[in-house]
């Protein structure tokens, strides 16, 4: 999400149905839920497997079951030529605000868990996240990349002209070098330049310094996209959509909002 607000906070999808969601920025119990402003938020939707973009780009997608004490592996059906993006999203309906951390990506897979406010531990034994793998590499529908950030606002190198009217941007931490509950905000210029920070949780301690993280990012322009899902034993490919808009599982759906 944008940084209009200065407290830190995180998302939530919750009440998925095949028509659509629910979802907020949820700021952490020792703040007072109040936003101050409008902030963005970018959401993608895939359906939920293994899908090839025309332009060949691989995307794999699905749901899995984390806690807040422990790494769970997550492992691709596909495999990808490279270490892909992952991006991550609570779908859990819960009154905590929950933030969802990644690491040791391969193109096998990936770990995954879930942070609370640091200040009031709870013991999550399991929730449910929604994730998206997308190929890293050069694509003619995204602008897709990785990045080390820290707790200070980055300028993304590769990006220039974003537009935040017709425009989606999505970032997630790769890894998890730092342990303290964080999140990714990010701000734009009049120029259409992109910066992003690691952003921590004050519930403990008022220190919000963080070590660099790999953030990986994606940019595309709203709208719908056409998938084709690779069904091996039929040797035939299946049409489906992809929707980008900006502003978990949809029954067979995997939704990221950012």
């Amino acid at each position: 999400a944008s940084s209009y607000g200065p407290a830190p906070a995180t998302t939530t999808v919750e009440n998925v149905t095949e028509k659509g969601f629910w979802y907020k920025i949820d700021e952490f119990s020792y703040q007072d839920g109040v936003r101050i402003g409008e902030e963005s938020i970018s959401w993608m939707a895939v359906s939920e497997g293994d899908h090839v973009l025309a332009d060949g780009t691989k995307i794999s997608s699905g749901t899995t079951l984390v806690n807040n004490s422990e790494k769970t592996e997550v492992e691709f059906q596909q495999s990808f030529d490279d270490d892909p993006v992952i991006f991550t999203e609570s779908i859990n309906n819960s009154d905590l605000a929950l933030v969802t951390r990644k690491d040791d990506v391969t193109e096998d897979g990936f770990s995954a868990k879930v942070q609370t406010e640091e200040g009031k531990q709870h013991n999550y034994q399991e929730t449910e996240i929604s994730w998206i793998a997308i190929e890293n590499a050069e694509s003619e529908v995204f602008t897709i990349g990785e990045q080390s950030v820290n707790h200070e606002f980055t300028e993304i190198d590769s990006v220039e002209g974003f537009n935040q009217g017709d425009d989606v941007f999505l970032a997630d931490m790769q890894t998890m070098n730092g342990a303290n509950t964080a999140n990714i905000s990010y701000d734009t210029d009049d120029e259409g330049n992109l910066y992003i920070q690691v952003d921590e949780e004050t519930s403990k301690d008022q220190e919000t310094w963080h070590v660099y993280e790999e953030v990986g990012y994606l940019i595309a322009a709203q709208g719908s996209y056409d998938l084709y899902e690779k069904i091996k034993i039929m040797n035939m490919k299946i049409k489906t959509q992809m929707m980008i808009l900006s502003c978990i599982t949809i029954l067979n759906m995997a939704i990221i909002a950012l």
